[in-house]
C-alpha cells in the first residue's frame, strides 16, 4: 500500500475572516459518498493546515480528494481547480497457461479501476518473442495469448498496467508510479509430443510352390 500526499495554498483562508476551518475529501472514482476519514492529521483542520498524508486503502482505485475551506457564512467551499485524482499501482499476479507452443497469460481485474495491460513475452535469455500486445479490459478480465512458441523452453512475461486519471491515461512503469514493468512472471513449455515409432517389425519369407 502507499500514502499519498495532499498540499495546498491556504494563503486565502487564513486571511479570510470569515473562514472556521478546512476540511478534506476523498470517494472513489464513480462513488457519490465523500468520506473525510484516514487523513493525517484529521478533519476539521485549522484555517492555517496546507498538507496532509492519506495512507491508500486499495491499490488500482483511483481516488478524488477535494479539500474545503468550512466559513461561518456560506461555506463550505471547495479548492478552486476541482477534484483532483491520484492512483496508487500494485502489480497483480497473472494466471498464466502454456502448451508446447502457446502461453495464455490473465489479469483478473475485478473491482479494480485498470483498463488496460501491456503484455509482453520474452525468453529467459531476454529475447523479445514478437511484440508487446496492448490488450483492453474485457468485463473483469485481461489477457492475450502468444503462440508458436518452443517446447520445454523457459520463458516470462512482464505485464504494464493502464488506468485513466484526471482523464490522462497513464501506465504502472511510467515515473512517479511503480517506474517499471511487473516482472518475471516465468513459466517453461510442456514438452512437444512424442511420435513413438513402431517397434520391433520383422520379416518372415515363405516359399511358394
Amino acid at each position: 500500500m502507499a500514502q499519498f500526499t495532499l498540499e495546498w495554498d491556504a494563503t486565502q483562508v487564513i486571511t479570510n475572516p470569515n473562514a472556521t476551518g478546512q476540511r478534506v475529501l476523498y470517494k472513489e472514482v464513480g462513488n457519490s459518498t465523500w468520506l473525510d476519514t484516514g487523513f493525517t492529521p484529521a478533519n476539521p483542520l485549522p484555517t492555517t493546515a496546507n498538507t496532509v498524508q492519506f495512507p491508500v486503502p486499495e491499490d488500482n482505485i483511483v481516488y478524488e480528494f477535494i479539500v474545503e475551506a468550512s466559513c461561518s457564512v456560506n461555506g463550505p467551499t471547495g479548492n478552486d481547480n476541482g477534484p483532483q485524482e491520484l492512483i496508487s499501482f500494485a502489480c497483480i499476479t497473472p494466471t498464466i497457461t502454456k502448451t508446447d507452443i502457446a502461453s495464455t497469460i490473465s489479469l483478473d481485474v475485478t473491482d479494480l479501476d485498470i483498463t488496460k495491460a501491456r503484455l509482453t513475452l520474452r525468453t529467459a535469455a531476454n529475447v523479445l518473442v514478437g511484440p508487446a500486445v496492448v490488450a483492453n479490459r474485457v468485463g473483469s478480465t485481461i489477457s492475450t495469448t502468444k503462440t508458436g512458441l518452443t517446447g520445454s523452453t523457459n520463458y516470462y512475461w512482464q505485464v504494464e498496467l493502464y488506468a485513466t486519471v484526471q482523464n490522462v491515461e497513464v501506465k504502472s512503469s511510467d515515473q512517479g508510479y511503480l517506474g517499471m514493468a511487473c516482472s518475471p512472471y516465468p513459466f517453461t513449455t510442456d514438452a512437444p509430443p512424442v511420435c513413438d515409432p513402431i517397434t520391433a517389425v520383422t520379416l518372415t519369407s515363405v516359399e511358394i510352390p
